[in-house]
């Protein structure tokens, strides 16, 4: 799949449902950009799986979708 266009740091994403269950329809804040997909930051929802927590992700261009820019970043997150 191709890349998602204009794509930057900072971008926040919606991972589909092709994920890790517990990743699945969450949102990620885009910290770092491949030629394969992204890296970013998630909030996880409690389930039953992987509990609750944050976590550092790598998601293929196929698995995301952009939504916009995040309006506040995570303390130590610069632009």
């Amino acid at each position: 799949m191709l890349p998602i266009e204009g794509l930057r740091k900072g971008d926040v994403v919606q991972l589909g449902p092709n994920v890790r269950k517990a990743f699945a329809g969450c949102f990620m804040i885009v910290d770092k950009i491949y030629a394969w997909g992204a890296r970013g930051f998630v909030l996880v929802p409690h389930d039953d799986i992987a509990g609750a927590g944050s976590a550092w992700f790598r998601a293929g261009w196929e698995e995301m979708v952009k939504i916009g820019s995040a309006a506040y970043l995570p303390e130590g997150f610069a632009r």
